[in-house]
């Protein structure tokens, strides 16, 4: 009896576990996110990003990869292991920007006294290369701290 018991609760949560996952999977099928181009391959589109009557609180997908890549070191309002980001484009033009986010350290060593700088003034740390990002990746960062740094 106690073995027909203990089969029958296994059986019947197997079975519940089978429908949920079952029943997410259709959910899934039919939701309109497009898997196939994701951002930084987490899975979220830009579709999935867009939509609503405010965009900006939804995201601009530069938003993602800000807090993906850089919100670990950087805040747009204040400093933290490195500099402030909100008005970065008031004191560095894009280029200059580009250059230090692909490869800060090869900056330096073109001989850009600002990148020296900027290294000096924060106590040496290295700032994370990201010179494989798509640069299609990159304009949506940038596109985003512009839109916040105003």
């Amino acid at each position: 009896m106690v073995n027909k018991l203990i089969f029958s609760v296994i059986l019947l949560t197997l079975a519940i576990v089978l429908t949920t996952g079952l029943l997410g999977l259709a959910i899934f099928k039919k939701s309109e996110v497009n898997i196939d181009k994701p951002i930084l391959g987490c899975g979220v589109t830009d579709e999935f990003y867009y939509g609503g009557s405010n965009p900006k609180i939804l995201n601009l997908p530069g938003r993602m990869v800000f807090e993906s890549n850089c919100q670990v070191c950087h805040r747009l309002n204040e400093k933290l292991v490195g500099p402030a980001l909100h008005d970065i484009f008031e004191r560095r033009d894009s280029l200059w920007i580009v250059k230090h986010i692909k490869n800060a350290e090869k900056h330096r060593d073109s001989g850009d006294s600002l990148a020296i700088q900027i290294y000096e003034d924060y106590y040496r740390i290295e700032h994370t290369a990201f010179e494989k990002m798509p640069d299609s990746t990159l304009v949506k960062l940038v596109t985003y701290l512009i839109e916040e740094g105003k």
